[in-house]
């Protein structure tokens, strides 16, 4: 009879358990915890000869959850006694949690892995799912971006209280929707940082605003260039073409300091033909022939303004 469970491919993150898993297998060889225990000493007879046969799959296989419980057992002790039950049925929390061991299942549906947390105060936590969690790099660095969480690492967790229980007189607090977040701290650092970020870019639009509408002339050489108005990306810029000498002509794209709201100009080309002069301001869909009065210009902010 076929098993009608959906068989789901290995992810990059179950390789490199299984390479945990096998480096650990191979220090069971010749070790003392071996010699005591016929289950390790089987694992290292597999780990030293390299090879599976149809007989050992099982306990090779059994081998992960073997890995689990020793990173468990390398954990600083958890005093059960401090444990009571956390929140209301329904609360959802929002708590710095120390992984203590994960124990996988099969089901019907699939894998489902119990993970068994720690709270700051010693209270204990149970979390049945589907999945795994992962690092991010927002929660715990670029390092660590993509690990799983493994037994012995702290993280900040978001989970809804299921039901309160007890375990060999132990109170437990069962919990749904588990997931990774950021810390207190660093919620509020993301807040500050994007209210920061507003602040920034409404004083860079106010005064880049105020420089756009300025159609800012630069007379080289009795030539006159008009700075250009268009949009790049949904973002409104403004340009000039600037004639230094007899063959030198730059391109300038204006920007705003977001810090100081000042503006300056940015070379982006230079040419020593007046033909890619020309090339620019087609390119910016605007072509000036002849130059202003400038008799009739004034310095004014709503208008234009000259510079000789």
């Amino acid at each position: 009879m076929y098993s009608s469970k959906k068989v789901v491919p290995p992810t990059e993150a179950d390789y490199t358990l299984a390479k945990q898993v096998a480096d650990w297998m191979e220090s069971l060889i010749d070790s003392t915890e071996a010699e005591t225990s016929d289950y390790l000493w089987n694992l290292s007879v597999y780990a030293k000869a390299g090879k599976l046969t149809p007989k050992g799959i099982g306990i090779a296989a059994s081998a992960v959850s073997a890995y689990n419980r020793e990173l468990a057992k390398r954990q600083k002790p958890v005093d059960a006694s401090k444990s009571k039950h956390v929140g209301e049925v329904g609360q959802r929390l929002h708590l710095k949690v120390r992984l203590l061991a994960i124990h996988e299942s099969q089901t019907d549906y699939g894998a489902m892995y119990i993970h068994k947390f720690v709270d700051e105060q010693g209270n204990l936590l149970t979390w049945f799912g589907s999945g795994r969690l992962y690092h991010t790099t927002a929660t715990s660095g670029a390092a660590m971006d993509g690990k799983r969480v493994e037994p012995g690492h702290e993280i900040w967790a978001k989970m809804t209280v299921k039901r309160h229980s007890e375990f060999k007189g132990v109170p437990e607090t069962h919990v749904s929707r588990a997931g990774i977040t950021l810390s207190p701290e660093q919620v509020a650092q993301q807040k500050a940082d994007i209210a920061k970020s507003k602040r920034e870019q409404k004083a860079a639009r106010k005064a880049f605003g105020r420089a756009v509408v300025i159609a800012e002339y630069v007379r080289k050489n009795d030539r006159w260039s008009e700075g250009l108005r268009c949009y790049v990306n949904g973002t409104e810029v403004c340009y000039r073409i600037r004639q230094l000498a007899a063959n030198e002509f730059v391109r300038e794209k204006a920007e705003v300091h977001n810090s100081t709201g000042e503006l300056s100009w940015k070379v982006l080309d230079t040419s020593t033909t007046s033909e890619n002069a020309e090339s620019w301001l087609e390119c910016h869909h605007y072509v000036r022939t002849g130059a202003p009065n400038a008799d009739t210009m004034t310095p004014d902010d709503t208008t234009m303004t000259a510079t000789t």
